[in-house]
Protein backbone atom coordinates (compact mmCIF):
# COMPACT_ATOMS: atom_id res chain seq x y z
CA UNK A 1 0.00 0.00 0.00
CA UNK A 2 2.73 2.24 0.38
CA UNK A 3 3.75 2.49 -3.32
CA UNK A 4 0.34 3.24 -3.33
CA UNK A 5 -0.05 5.96 -1.29
CA UNK A 6 3.02 7.45 -2.97
CA UNK A 7 1.62 7.11 -6.52
CA UNK A 8 -1.55 8.45 -5.66
CA UNK A 9 0.33 11.79 -3.70
CA UNK A 10 2.87 12.10 -6.96
CA UNK A 11 -0.14 11.73 -9.08
CA UNK A 12 -1.91 14.26 -7.33
CA UNK A 13 1.21 16.96 -7.09
CA UNK A 14 1.69 17.49 -10.58
CA UNK A 15 -1.75 19.00 -11.36
CA UNK A 16 -1.90 20.82 -8.24
CA UNK A 17 1.76 22.46 -8.24
CA UNK A 18 0.37 23.26 -12.12
CA UNK A 19 -2.81 24.86 -11.07
CA UNK A 20 -0.83 26.66 -8.26
CA UNK A 21 1.78 28.19 -10.28
CA UNK A 22 -1.24 29.04 -13.03
CA UNK A 23 -3.44 30.71 -10.64
CA UNK A 24 -0.70 32.63 -9.05
CA UNK A 25 0.83 33.81 -12.16
CA UNK A 26 -2.26 35.43 -12.82
CA UNK A 27 -3.74 36.99 -10.19
CA UNK A 28 0.61 38.46 -10.28
CA UNK A 29 0.32 39.29 -13.64
CA UNK A 30 -3.21 41.60 -12.49
CA UNK A 31 -1.79 43.43 -9.95
CA UNK A 32 1.61 44.27 -11.48
CA UNK A 33 -0.95 45.62 -14.25
CA UNK A 34 -2.55 47.59 -11.37
CA UNK A 35 1.04 49.00 -10.09
CA UNK A 36 2.55 49.60 -13.34
CA UNK A 37 2.50 52.75 -13.44
CA UNK A 38 3.91 53.70 -10.48
CA UNK A 39 6.67 50.91 -10.66
CA UNK A 40 7.72 51.55 -14.20
CA UNK A 41 6.64 54.97 -14.93
CA UNK A 42 8.62 56.61 -12.12
CA UNK A 43 12.35 56.18 -11.27
CA UNK A 44 11.98 53.22 -8.77
CA UNK A 45 15.09 51.28 -8.11
CA UNK A 46 14.91 47.49 -9.46
CA UNK A 47 15.45 46.27 -6.08
CA UNK A 48 12.67 47.90 -5.06
CA UNK A 49 10.73 46.14 -8.12
CA UNK A 50 11.76 43.09 -6.81
CA UNK A 51 10.77 43.24 -3.58
CA UNK A 52 7.63 44.69 -4.15
CA UNK A 53 6.97 41.73 -6.42
CA UNK A 54 8.31 39.26 -4.55
CA UNK A 55 5.73 39.90 -1.33
CA UNK A 56 3.10 40.21 -4.04
CA UNK A 57 4.21 36.72 -4.94
CA UNK A 58 4.13 35.10 -1.63
CA UNK A 59 0.81 36.83 -0.78
CA UNK A 60 -1.17 35.35 -3.86
CA UNK A 61 0.48 32.49 -3.31
CA UNK A 62 -1.33 31.62 0.36
CA UNK A 63 -4.46 32.52 -1.64
CA UNK A 64 -4.16 30.30 -4.45
CA UNK A 65 -3.23 27.17 -2.43
CA UNK A 66 -7.01 26.14 -2.09
CA UNK A 67 -8.25 26.31 -5.22
CA UNK A 68 -5.19 25.32 -7.32
CA UNK A 69 -5.65 22.29 -4.94
CA UNK A 70 -9.66 21.35 -5.94
CA UNK A 71 -8.11 21.90 -9.65
CA UNK A 72 -5.15 19.13 -8.84
CA UNK A 73 -7.96 16.97 -7.25
CA UNK A 74 -10.16 17.01 -10.26
CA UNK A 75 -7.98 16.56 -12.74
CA UNK A 76 -5.93 13.71 -10.74
CA UNK A 77 -8.37 11.77 -10.33
CA UNK A 78 -10.61 12.50 -13.82
CA UNK A 79 -7.53 10.98 -15.25
CA UNK A 80 -7.22 7.88 -13.27
CA UNK A 81 -11.15 7.49 -13.49
CA UNK A 82 -10.88 7.63 -17.55
CA UNK A 83 -7.82 5.38 -17.73
CA UNK A 84 -9.29 2.75 -15.49
CA UNK A 85 -6.80 2.95 -12.57
CA UNK A 86 -9.41 3.34 -10.31
CA UNK A 87 -11.45 0.43 -11.80
CA UNK A 88 -8.11 -1.79 -11.07
CA UNK A 89 -7.57 -0.55 -7.74
CA UNK A 90 -10.86 -1.74 -6.50
CA UNK A 91 -11.05 -5.31 -8.21
CA UNK A 92 -8.02 -5.32 -6.30
CA UNK A 93 -9.90 -4.88 -3.54
CA UNK A 94 -8.99 -1.39 -2.88
CA UNK A 95 -12.09 0.74 -1.68
CA UNK A 96 -12.61 4.39 -3.00
CA UNK A 97 -12.15 4.84 1.56
CA UNK A 98 -8.83 3.38 1.17
CA UNK A 99 -7.88 5.55 -2.03
CA UNK A 100 -9.00 8.73 -0.23
CA UNK A 101 -6.65 8.41 3.02
CA UNK A 102 -3.54 9.36 1.11
CA UNK A 103 -5.73 12.14 -0.26
CA UNK A 104 -6.81 13.17 2.94
CA UNK A 105 -3.00 13.38 3.81
CA UNK A 106 -1.86 15.49 1.67
CA UNK A 107 -5.42 17.65 1.82
CA UNK A 108 -4.26 18.10 6.29
CA UNK A 109 -0.52 19.42 4.94
CA UNK A 110 -1.93 22.01 2.46
CA UNK A 111 -4.38 22.96 5.23
CA UNK A 112 -1.25 23.52 7.82
CA UNK A 113 0.62 24.96 5.16
CA UNK A 114 -2.38 27.48 4.38
CA UNK A 115 -3.26 28.32 7.87
CA UNK A 116 0.34 28.97 9.24
CA UNK A 117 0.57 31.10 5.76
CA UNK A 118 -2.71 33.34 6.90
CA UNK A 119 -2.03 33.77 10.61
CA UNK A 120 1.62 35.25 10.18
CA UNK A 121 3.48 35.03 6.70
CA UNK A 122 1.00 37.11 4.64
CA UNK A 123 -0.53 39.48 6.58
CA UNK A 124 3.47 40.50 7.01
CA UNK A 125 4.09 40.30 2.91
CA UNK A 126 0.82 42.40 2.45
CA UNK A 127 2.11 44.79 4.65
CA UNK A 128 5.63 44.95 3.09
CA UNK A 129 3.86 45.37 -0.19
CA UNK A 130 2.04 48.37 1.24
CA UNK A 131 4.84 49.91 3.09
CA UNK A 132 6.62 50.38 -0.40
CA UNK A 133 4.02 51.32 -2.44
CA UNK A 134 3.25 53.92 -0.01
CA UNK A 135 6.68 54.83 0.22
CA UNK A 136 6.47 55.21 -3.67
CA UNK A 137 3.24 57.49 -3.99
CA UNK A 138 3.81 59.68 -0.89
CA UNK A 139 1.07 61.85 -2.30
CA UNK A 140 -2.85 63.02 -1.82
CA UNK A 141 -4.05 59.47 -2.80
CA UNK A 142 -2.03 58.00 0.36
CA UNK A 143 -3.81 60.45 2.45
CA UNK A 144 -6.67 58.60 3.31
CA UNK A 145 -7.26 54.66 3.84
CA UNK A 146 -10.09 52.87 3.96
CA UNK A 147 -12.06 51.30 7.40
CA UNK A 148 -9.23 52.65 9.17
CA UNK A 149 -9.76 55.48 11.82
CA UNK A 150 -7.11 58.13 10.63
CA UNK A 151 -5.43 60.52 13.74
CA UNK A 152 -3.24 62.87 11.77
CA UNK A 153 -5.90 65.49 11.10
CA UNK A 154 -5.29 67.90 14.05
CA UNK A 155 -7.51 66.62 16.78
CA UNK A 156 -9.82 64.90 14.93
CA UNK A 157 -10.21 61.47 13.52
CA UNK A 158 -11.79 60.62 10.49
CA UNK A 159 -13.15 57.11 9.16
CA UNK A 160 -14.16 56.42 5.06
CA UNK A 161 -15.30 53.08 4.81
CA UNK A 162 -14.99 53.49 0.49
CA UNK A 163 -12.43 55.08 -1.45
CA UNK A 164 -12.95 55.09 -5.27
CA UNK A 165 -11.42 57.03 -8.65
CA UNK A 166 -8.68 58.55 -6.57
CA UNK A 167 -10.53 61.37 -4.49
CA UNK A 168 -13.85 59.91 -3.95
CA UNK A 169 -15.39 59.27 -0.68
CA UNK A 170 -18.27 56.88 0.67
CA UNK A 171 -19.65 57.22 4.42
CA UNK A 172 -17.66 59.15 5.68
CA UNK A 173 -17.98 60.31 9.51
CA UNK A 174 -15.41 62.54 11.59
CA UNK A 175 -15.06 62.80 15.49
CA UNK A 176 -14.31 66.34 16.80
CA UNK A 177 -13.29 67.19 20.49
CA UNK A 178 -15.55 70.17 21.64
CA UNK A 179 -13.81 71.78 24.57
CA UNK A 180 -15.01 71.92 28.03
CA UNK A 181 -16.90 68.19 26.72
CA UNK A 182 -16.65 64.93 27.29
CA UNK A 183 -18.64 63.98 23.94
CA UNK A 184 -17.49 64.76 20.39
CA UNK A 185 -18.86 66.51 17.81
CA UNK A 186 -19.79 63.57 15.16
CA UNK A 187 -20.06 64.84 11.16
CA UNK A 188 -20.94 62.09 8.89
CA UNK A 189 -22.28 62.07 5.17
CA UNK A 190 -22.83 59.66 2.28
CA UNK A 191 -20.53 60.55 -0.07
CA UNK A 192 -17.84 63.01 -0.33
CA UNK A 193 -14.08 64.29 -1.76
CA UNK A 194 -10.98 65.43 -0.96
CA UNK A 195 -8.01 67.61 -1.54
CA UNK A 196 -4.56 68.20 -0.40
CA UNK A 197 -3.00 71.59 0.22
CA UNK A 198 0.88 70.42 0.03
CA UNK A 199 1.49 74.34 0.73
CA UNK A 200 -0.31 74.84 4.08
CA UNK A 201 -0.20 70.93 4.73
CA UNK A 202 -4.11 71.02 4.90
CA UNK A 203 -6.57 68.42 3.69
CA UNK A 204 -9.59 69.90 2.29
CA UNK A 205 -12.84 67.88 2.37
CA UNK A 206 -16.45 68.51 0.53
CA UNK A 207 -19.29 66.30 2.64
CA UNK A 208 -22.65 65.86 0.61
CA UNK A 209 -25.96 64.67 2.14
CA UNK A 210 -24.63 64.50 5.58
CA UNK A 211 -25.74 65.71 9.17
CA UNK A 212 -23.51 66.64 11.66
CA UNK A 213 -24.84 65.97 15.87
CA UNK A 214 -23.45 67.58 18.71
CA UNK A 215 -24.01 68.13 22.58
CA UNK A 216 -26.27 70.49 23.64
CA UNK A 217 -24.95 73.13 25.53
CA UNK A 218 -27.91 72.87 28.01
CA UNK A 219 -25.87 69.64 28.81
CA UNK A 220 -28.52 67.80 29.51
CA UNK A 221 -27.45 64.94 27.43
CA UNK A 222 -29.42 65.66 24.36
CA UNK A 223 -27.80 66.35 20.59
CA UNK A 224 -28.45 69.02 18.26
CA UNK A 225 -28.65 67.42 14.76
CA UNK A 226 -28.12 70.00 11.89
CA UNK A 227 -28.62 68.16 8.35
CA UNK A 228 -26.77 69.65 5.33
CA UNK A 229 -26.47 68.99 1.49
CA UNK A 230 -22.65 70.28 0.74
CA UNK A 231 -20.61 71.00 3.81
CA UNK A 232 -16.85 72.14 3.52
CA UNK A 233 -14.21 71.28 6.43
CA UNK A 234 -10.39 71.82 6.45
CA UNK A 235 -8.14 69.52 8.64
CA UNK A 236 -4.22 69.89 9.61
CA UNK A 237 -2.11 67.25 8.24
CA UNK A 238 -0.12 66.06 11.53
CA UNK A 239 3.19 65.76 8.79
CA UNK A 240 5.60 63.34 10.99
CA UNK A 241 1.94 60.86 11.23
CA UNK A 242 1.50 61.15 7.43
CA UNK A 243 4.86 60.24 6.55
CA UNK A 244 3.94 56.65 7.96
CA UNK A 245 1.46 54.83 6.54
CA UNK A 246 -0.95 52.89 9.24
CA UNK A 247 -1.66 49.29 9.18
CA UNK A 248 -5.25 48.00 7.95
CA UNK A 249 -7.06 44.61 8.89
CA UNK A 250 -5.19 42.19 6.37
CA UNK A 251 -2.00 43.70 7.39
CA UNK A 252 -2.47 42.19 10.97
CA UNK A 253 -1.21 39.14 12.32
CA UNK A 254 -3.26 36.39 13.50
CA UNK A 255 -2.37 37.49 17.16
CA UNK A 256 -2.62 41.17 16.39
CA UNK A 257 -6.13 40.87 15.27
CA UNK A 258 -7.13 39.03 18.34
CA UNK A 259 -5.35 41.91 20.20
CA UNK A 260 -7.25 44.53 18.24
CA UNK A 261 -10.60 42.52 18.80
CA UNK A 262 -10.70 42.61 22.55
CA UNK A 263 -9.56 46.30 22.56
CA UNK A 264 -11.95 47.70 20.19
CA UNK A 265 -15.15 48.45 21.21
CA UNK A 266 -18.23 46.14 20.10
CA UNK A 267 -19.84 49.29 18.94
CA UNK A 268 -17.14 50.76 16.53
CA UNK A 269 -17.56 49.76 12.97
CA UNK A 270 -14.47 48.52 12.69
CA UNK A 271 -15.26 45.95 14.94
CA UNK A 272 -17.21 43.44 12.95
CA UNK A 273 -14.86 43.85 9.91
CA UNK A 274 -11.77 42.94 12.56
CA UNK A 275 -14.18 40.11 13.58
CA UNK A 276 -14.70 39.17 10.28
CA UNK A 277 -11.31 39.40 8.56
CA UNK A 278 -10.72 37.05 11.68
CA UNK A 279 -12.90 34.52 10.78
CA UNK A 280 -12.46 34.75 7.08
CA UNK A 281 -8.54 33.85 7.53
CA UNK A 282 -9.68 30.68 8.80
CA UNK A 283 -11.87 29.50 6.40
CA UNK A 284 -9.98 30.13 3.56
CA UNK A 285 -7.23 27.77 5.09
CA UNK A 286 -10.07 25.19 5.42
CA UNK A 287 -11.48 25.81 2.40
CA UNK A 288 -8.71 22.88 1.49
CA UNK A 289 -10.19 20.46 3.51
CA UNK A 290 -14.16 21.38 2.32
CA UNK A 291 -12.74 20.93 -1.52
CA UNK A 292 -11.56 17.73 -0.58
CA UNK A 293 -14.14 16.85 0.65
CA UNK A 294 -16.55 17.50 -2.55
CA UNK A 295 -13.84 17.17 -5.23
CA UNK A 296 -13.25 13.60 -4.62
CA UNK A 297 -16.22 12.10 -5.22
CA UNK A 298 -17.22 13.89 -8.22
CA UNK A 299 -14.35 13.58 -9.81
CA UNK A 300 -14.60 9.71 -9.46
CA UNK A 301 -17.99 10.25 -10.57
CA UNK A 302 -17.96 11.48 -14.30
CA UNK A 303 -16.23 8.40 -15.65
CA UNK A 304 -15.60 9.61 -19.14
CA UNK A 305 -15.15 13.13 -18.52
CA UNK A 306 -12.10 14.84 -20.42
CA UNK A 307 -9.74 17.27 -19.03
CA UNK A 308 -11.70 20.33 -20.15
CA UNK A 309 -14.88 19.11 -18.19
CA UNK A 310 -12.96 18.53 -14.92
CA UNK A 311 -11.68 22.34 -15.28
CA UNK A 312 -15.45 23.41 -16.33
CA UNK A 313 -16.68 21.75 -12.75
CA UNK A 314 -13.65 23.49 -10.82
CA UNK A 315 -14.25 26.48 -12.41
CA UNK A 316 -18.48 26.20 -11.55
CA UNK A 317 -16.97 25.50 -7.94
CA UNK A 318 -14.56 28.19 -7.50
CA UNK A 319 -17.45 30.75 -9.06
CA UNK A 320 -20.01 29.03 -6.48
CA UNK A 321 -17.63 29.27 -3.35
CA UNK A 322 -16.48 32.87 -4.40
CA UNK A 323 -20.49 33.98 -4.48
CA UNK A 324 -21.18 32.25 -1.04
CA UNK A 325 -18.24 34.07 0.44
CA UNK A 326 -19.89 37.75 -0.57
CA UNK A 327 -23.46 36.55 -0.06
CA UNK A 328 -21.86 35.80 3.30
CA UNK A 329 -20.06 39.28 3.54
CA UNK A 330 -22.68 41.16 2.72
CA UNK A 331 -25.40 39.58 4.85
CA UNK A 332 -22.77 39.63 8.12
CA UNK A 333 -21.77 43.51 7.29
CA UNK A 334 -25.45 44.55 6.91
CA UNK A 335 -25.85 42.38 10.33
CA UNK A 336 -28.15 40.38 8.89
CA UNK A 337 -26.65 36.95 10.15
CA UNK A 338 -24.04 36.54 12.70
CA UNK A 339 -20.31 37.07 11.46
CA UNK A 340 -19.32 33.78 12.50
CA UNK A 341 -21.96 32.60 9.89
CA UNK A 342 -21.38 34.80 7.32
CA UNK A 343 -17.77 33.96 7.05
CA UNK A 344 -17.95 30.24 7.04
CA UNK A 345 -21.18 30.46 4.69
CA UNK A 346 -19.19 29.03 1.49
CA UNK A 347 -17.35 26.43 3.51
CA UNK A 348 -20.69 25.63 5.19
CA UNK A 349 -22.82 24.85 1.85
CA UNK A 350 -19.85 23.16 -0.18
CA UNK A 351 -18.89 21.14 2.57
CA UNK A 352 -22.10 19.64 3.27
CA UNK A 353 -22.52 18.42 -0.43
CA UNK A 354 -19.18 16.74 -0.34
CA UNK A 355 -20.28 15.62 2.70
CA UNK A 356 -23.53 13.96 0.62
CA UNK A 357 -21.61 12.91 -2.17
CA UNK A 358 -19.13 11.20 -0.35
CA UNK A 359 -22.40 9.24 1.78
CA UNK A 360 -23.52 8.14 -1.98
CA UNK A 361 -20.38 6.99 -3.03
CA UNK A 362 -19.78 4.95 0.39
CA UNK A 363 -23.40 3.16 -0.04
CA UNK A 364 -22.55 2.41 -3.39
Amino acid sequence: MKIINRYLISELFVPTFWSLFVLTFVLLLSEVLNMAELLFERNVEFSTILKIIGSSLLYLTGLSIPLAFLFGILMCFGRLTGENEIIALKTSGISNFRIAIPVFYFTMFLFCVSFFLHVSVLPRANWAVEQSLHNLAQNATSLLEEKVWLDYFGNSSIYVEKIYKGDKLHNITINQPIENFDIPRVISAVNGEYTLEKTTSTVNLTLFDGHIDEPSQNRDDTYLRIDFKKYNISFPINKREFSKTQKKMEHFTFWELEHKIKNTPKDRKDYKWLLYEKNNRMAISFACIVFFLIGFPLSLHFKKAEKSSNLLIGVILVLSWYILMLTGRGLTLGGHIPVELGSWLPNIVIGIAGVILNLRMASQ
